[in-house]
């Protein structure tokens, strides 16, 4: 276990940062940011930072040496750089989780590759791949194969015309193309593993998205309890065959029920639960867990790469939340006079069309 007053090393300094730093410094360490930003927002709550970017294999190296461990609060990061400073200090999660969870095609197949459902997928290297030709059907969303995020690298496929305009709205391929399926719920798990294989899940999550990005989040989720313990197995099986240590985050499709039943009666959870995404780190529709649990998923993620044991995550209140998006957060500015309401504002300066700037979660008891 990292001593108190170690230091923690964190690739990425947006809003997850911040929060794991303030997660961090609870625990009794410090955390020293490594990001290309000037200013990023994890520097409200971290001692050190160096501004530099991710291929900066010199700077990395320096990083490694001035730290006690290292992690990551996005995916988007060049795997080939951080191989130079593996050997300097440990890295957690893994640069497995990181390499297969940043390349869509290769999270599909390690998807399928451990016999779990996942949406109908095929590689598209020209456009006449696209498209039919793979059996896919239409509509179907064509993805870069990197750098995907907040609806970000994506394309709706609605005919097969559309193909033409593939380059033009994603650049030069290859692709990857998915089904758009029919589902009843989209929903996330955000489970945690220690270095020991140790692996605690918290509550399911409901998630609700426009435009790509995660608009609403809801605990308990309404999910009948063999979907939840379903998608919760399948989490954990997947953090331990990445050997991740850490957190990471599945986000779920619930499909509908095709013979007519009830779409929430619990049946067939194999062949209705389909793998989204994986995110080897912590998450958005997590932030709630701030609120209600008391090992929260940032405290969790900080415990685990510094070889404690694992948190409790079990809820102590129900919860909602809502991001806010560009100028929404001007609203939110002057906190309500109520406990059950907690604003959350990232400090990111400019209030983008789209940009997530804070996030406000309503809290409530648990019914008994």
């Amino acid at each position: 276990m990292l001593p108190e007053g170690s230091t923690i090393g964190i690739l990425g300094g947006g809003q997850l940062g911040w929060m794991l730093s303030l997660a961090a410094k609870e625990l009794g360490y410090h955390c020293h940011i490594f990001a290309p930003e000037e200013n990023p927002p994890a520097m409200q709550a971290a001692a050190h930072h160096t501004r530099a970017g991710f291929d900066n294999i010199d700077k990395l190296k320096t990083f490694a040496k001035s730290v006690d461990v290292i992690t990551y609060e996005f995916e988007n990061i060049p795997v080939e750089p951080l191989c130079a400073i593996k050997d300097i200090c440990a890295i957690h999660p893994s640069l497995k989780s990181l390499e297969i969870c940043q390349h869509r095609l290769k999270e599909k197949n390690f998807v399928k590759d451990l016999k779990k459902l996942t949406t109908p997928f095929a590689e598209a290297r020209i456009i006449n791949h696209l498209p039919p030709i793979f059996n896919i059907e239409l509509p179907a969303f064509v993805k870069t194969l990197r750098m995907g995020y907040d609806g970000k690298g994506q394309f709706v496929l609605r005919e097969r015309e559309d193909r033409k305009k593939v380059p033009e709205k994603l650049g030069k391929g290859p692709w990857i193309a998915e089904v758009a399926v029919d589902f009843f719920q989209e929903f996330a798990v955000v489970v945690a593993r220690d270095k020991n294989g140790n692996t605690r899940c918290f509550d399911a999550i409901a998630t609700y998205h426009e435009g790509g990005i995660l608009r609403k989040a809801k605990i308990p989720s309404g999910l009948h309890p063999e979907f939840e313990t379903y998608a919760q197995q399948t989490a954990a099986e997947i953090a331990e065959e990445l050997k991740h240590v850490g957190v990471l985050t599945v986000e779920f499709f619930l499909l509908r029920n095709i013979n007519g039943a009830e779409d929430n009666d619990g049946t067939n959870a194999s062949k209705r639960v389909l793998v989204n995404e994986i995110a080897p780190r912590v998450h958005n529709s997590g932030h709630l867990t701030r609120e209600i649990c008391d090992t929260d998923q940032f405290k969790q993620h900080i415990q685990a790469i510094c070889g404690w044991s694992l948190g409790d995550t079990t809820r102590t209140k129900n919860a909602k939340m809502v991001n806010l998006l560009g100028d929404e957060v001007k609203k939110w500015e002057k906190p309500p006079d109520d406990p059950n309401i907690n604003v959350t504002i990232y400090g990111k300066g400019e209030a983008r069309p789209g940009r997530k700037m804070g996030h406000v979660v309503w809290t409530q008891p648990i019914s008994r």
